[in-house]
């Protein structure tokens, strides 16, 4: 499944997904702060790869599932794949989108593609988190995620995914 990016129409950014035959509009009001950020669930052996944000980030020592800002010009995919590759120097195959969700906070707006993926070249070496560990789903509980990260961990347990 891949994103592609159509353009930009004066305040609105309008990507096609392919497969799903659907147009996601992204309203930009003045003044506000809209984010795209992409993140893996990358599982291994029944267990999933969850990262520990560094004592200096914003939101220090929660845990979360790894990922990061799309830049201009590159497309979600690109964007989560040379993220994990900066993170955790992993080469990682995208097995699809996992979920979807729009985060809120002060005059911010975060809208998350979350996808499933494998590792399929390199070792892990932690450039930006405090920590990795691999847990099962009756683990992931125990750990302290970031709020927007909830969401996903919740659909995890329950066994949902878009």
């Amino acid at each position: 499944m891949k994103d592609l990016y159509i353009g930009s129409i004066l305040r609105e950014q309008i990507y096609l997904v392919k497969g799903n035959s659907y147009l996601t509009v992204i309203n930009i009001n003045e003044g506000d702060e809209v984010k795209q950020v992409t993140a893996a669930i990358i599982k291994e052996d029944d267990k999933y790869l969850i990262c520990q944000r560094g004592a200096e980030d914003e939101c220090s020592l929660l845990w979360e599932f790894p990922g990061g800002k799309l830049e201009v010009g590159e497309t979600l995919e690109e964007c989560i794949i040379r993220e994990i590759k900066e993170e955790l120097e992993l080469d990682i195959k995208l097995q699809g989108i996992f979920t979807t969700s729009i985060y809120h906070f002060a005059q911010k707006e975060i809208h998350f593609t979350v996808y499933d993926a494998v590792i399929v070249a390199g070792q892990m070496k932690l450039n930006v988190h405090n920590d990795a560990k691999w847990v099962t789903l009756e683990e992931i509980s125990q750990y302290n995620f970031m709020p927007a990260d909830i969401v996903f961990v919740e659909k995890l347990i329950k066994g949902e995914s878009q």
